[in-house]
């Protein structure tokens, strides 16, 4: 003001002034208001990189690996933490496209990554979670579990994801081996003729064998249910399973059963189970057809009888 106000004055007299600095006001002003929205744009910058440090330490921390990619997975990703690196390979991999992160994923999941991705974004879901496998740089199988967010435009459009991968393989071979384990126990309890049932403390149906299905019915329509099928007025106090609950002890009874057109006679021998405290919490139930074993017996006794 003062430098622009003598100038003015000297060049055409002090009547000029006042007009002269009203304009040189709004000049200030403007220059003044470019300035401050520069200090701010700088300032929101450095915020930003100031996160992106924190981010990316963060991440170099964690054994997560965090990623950002548009929807289509055969384009380079916006972003890959330094973690890429447990498989093998380097964040620029990724970032400059030199590999697609599509063709890492194992060809048996790739088809259905693509049409879930692709259902998702149709559906515009917020979050959603993936399972599959991913192959390292040298060729290892790792099962990674991805957690995906949607990144929005302006306009409420999908134009990028955000995910965070775990590797989740130490798991997976837990819950196969697991799995391998139940399918050879089944198959044994199958194989051995007789019905195997496994009952909880309160005498509900938790597993039946082949055996028991045969006898019984479809398993689905009896797990979950009453290990009598129906309560009937006095049934669970002669129940052997009842019985080994309330007892701590093997007990054991039979039942007659119609199948087939023949009266069975089946032999209920029923162990309990016990948790870590002593309490029992269940019973395993074993059932067989005593009928054959019953008219031995009625042979042998008659065979006594005569002689």
């Amino acid at each position: 003001h003062r430098l622009v106000a003598e100038s003015v004055a000297m060049a055409s007299g002090a009547s000029q002034v006042p007009a002269v600095l009203r304009w040189a006001g709004k000049v200030v002003e403007r220059i003044g208001g470019q300035a401050e929205r520069g200090m701010a744009a700088e300032a929101e910058l450095v915020r930003v990189e100031t996160g992106v440090r924190e981010l990316r330490q963060l991440t170099g921390h964690s054994p997560a690996i965090f990623v950002i990619w548009e929807q289509d997975i055969s384009r380079p990703m916006h972003y890959v933490s330094d973690t890429i690196r447990i498989l093998g390979y380097q964040p620029e991999d990724f970032t400059s496209g030199r590999i697609s992160y599509g063709s890492t994923i194992h060809p048996g999941d790739r088809k259905r990554v693509e049409r879930e991705l692709a259902l998702f974004t149709r559906e515009h879901r917020a979050r959603f979670s993936q399972e599959y496998r991913l192959l390292s740089k040298d060729g290892q199988v790792h099962w990674m579990d991805c957690r995906s967010w949607t990144i929005m435009g302006d306009t409420g459009e999908i134009v990028a994801y955000q995910g965070l991968l775990l590797d989740v393989t130490a798991r997976k071979q837990v819950e196969l081996l697991c799995r391998e384990k139940e399918e050879m126990l089944t198959h044994a309890l199958d194989s051995i003729g007789d019905g195997i049932r496994i009952v909880d403390g309160n005498c509900t149906v938790l597993y039946v064998n082949q055996g028991v299905e045969t006898w019984f019915g479809p398993a689905e329509t009896l797990l979950g249910k009453p290990c009598s099928g129906r309560k009937r007025e006095g049934e669970c106090s002669v129940c052997p399973a009842h019985k080994a609950v309330e007892s701590g002890r093997p007990e054991q009874g039979e039942r007659q059963l119609e199948y087939q057109g023949q009266t069975l006679t089946l032999g209920f021998f029923a162990y309990p189970m016990f948790d870590p405290q002593g309490k029992v919490c269940g019973v395993v139930e074993h059932l067989r057809d005593v009928g054959n074993r019953r008219l031995r017996e009625e042979d042998l006794r008659r065979a006594h009888a005569n002689v």
